[in-house]
C-alpha cells in the first residue's frame, strides 16, 4: 500500500469468523524503514563482545530464543546485518519478512504451497550460500535442516520459542536433535525479553503532565541472556546435563543472566523493578525478585 508521505508500507490480514461477525487483526510489517543495528538493541557491553565473536565464526549455529514478541526477529535482522558486507551470500526463509535487506536474499514461505522453512532451506543448500537465516525453527525437519547446513560448512541464525537459553537445548533434542551433533554445531544461544524504557524527559515522575510519553515509559529496549557453547558446555551437553546444570554454569562463568540484566537497566535507570519483575519469574535464576529488589534499594 502506498501511503501519502510514507515509503511503501506492507500489511498483514487475519480474519476470523466469530459469533458476532468477522474479526480482523492487521500487522504492519516494517518495509524499508531504518535497517536494524546491533548496537542500539539493548546488548550489554560484554554481551555485546560475546556476539560479536560468534558473529566471527564461519560455520555453526546461532539461536535466539524467547517467547513470542520478545523481539527475537529484530535480533536476527541486526545480526545479518552486521554480517552483510555485499561479500557473502546471504539466504533467509521468513513467515513474513519484516524489514527488507538490500544486498540479502529473503523468501516468504508459504506452507499452503508446500514452500515451508524446511523446503526453502533445502533449496537454498544449493545456491552455495554462506549465511542462512531460519524466521523459526518449528518442527523435527526445519531442526535437521539446520542442524545439516551448520555442520557443512555455513553460518545459520535461527529463532527459537523457549523461555531460556538452556531450554533450548532441550527442545532441540525434543525434536529429535542427537545431543553429539548439537554440540558440536552450536555456537551461542541468546534469550531475550522486550522492557519499556522510562522516558528520559520524566523519569517516570508526574507522568501524565509529560508531553512526550504522558506514561512514563517511551520506548522500547531488551534484555538478554547468552549461553556461548565452549568445550565444557559441549562436555555438558553430550553427557545430558539439564537445563539447570547448563545454567548454573553460565552463571559462574560471568553471564548474565535475565534477571541480572535487568538488574543493571533498573540501576542505570532505564527501567523500573514493577517493569521487569514479570518478565523474569520464569528464569532459572534460584531467586530473582531478591536481586532485583536489592537493584533498586528496597
Amino acid at each position: 500500500m502506498d501511503i501519502p508521505g510514507r515509503d511503501k508500507t506492507h500489511f498483514r490480514l487475519n480474519s476470523c469468523p466469530t459469533l458476532f461477525g468477522e474479526k480482523l487483526v492487521i500487522r504492519i510489517l516494517g518495509g524499508a524503514g531504518p535497517q536494524p543495528d546491533l548496537n542500539q538493541l539493548g546488548l550489554l557491553p560484554s554481551q555485546y563482545h560475546t556476539v560479536q565473536h560468534a558473529l566471527q565464526h564461519p560455520h555453526g549455529l546461532i539461536l535466539v530464543t524467547g517467547p513470542t514478541g520478545s523481539g527475537k526477529t529484530l535480533t536476527l535482522y541486526s545480526m545479518l546485518q552486521q554480517l552483510n558486507t555485499g561479500t557473502q551470500n546471504i539466504c533467509t526463509a521468513e513467515d513474513p519478512v519484516e524489514i527488507l535487506l538490500p544486498g540479502i536474499n529473503q523468501l516468504n514461505i508459504n506452507p499452503a504451497t508446500g514452500l515451508t522453512f524446511s523446503a526453502a532451506l533445502r533449496a537454498f543448500l544449493r545456491q552455495d550460500p554462506d549465511i542462512l537465516m531460519v524466521g523459526e525453527i518449528r518442527d523435527e525437519e526445519t531442526a535437521n535442516m539446520a542442524i545439516r547446513a551448520a555442520q557443512t560448512g555455513h553460518l545459520v541464525l535461527a529463532s527459537l520459542h523457549t523461555s531460556s537459553t538452556a531450554n533450548a537445548i532441550d527442545r532441540l533434542c525434543n525434536m529429535g536433535i542427537q545431543r553429539f551433533d548439537l554440540a558440536n554445531c552450536l555456537n551461542l544461544v541468546i534469550a531475550q525479553r522486550l522492557i519499556r524504557t522510562l522516558c528520559s524527559h520524566c523519569q517516570g515522575h508526574n507522568s501524565h503532565h509529560c508531553q512526550h510519553c504522558h506514561q512514563g515509559f517511551l520506548g522500547r529496549s531488551a534484555i538478554f541472556e547468552l549461553l556461548p557453547i565452549n568445550s565444557t558446555v559441549q562436555e555438558m551437553v553430550n553427557q545430558t546435563a539439564s537445563s539447570q546444570e547448563i545454567h548454573t554454569h553460565n552463571m559462574q562463568q560471568g553471564q548474565h543472566s535475565l534477571a541480572s540484566a535487568a538488574q543493571e537497566k533498573i540501576q542505570a535507570k532505564l527501567t523500573t523493578l514493577t517493569e521487569v519483575q514479570h518478565i523474569i519469574e520464569h528464569s532459572h535464576e534460584k531467586n530473582p525478585g531478591k536481586a532485583l529488589s536489592l537493584a533498586s534499594g528496597h
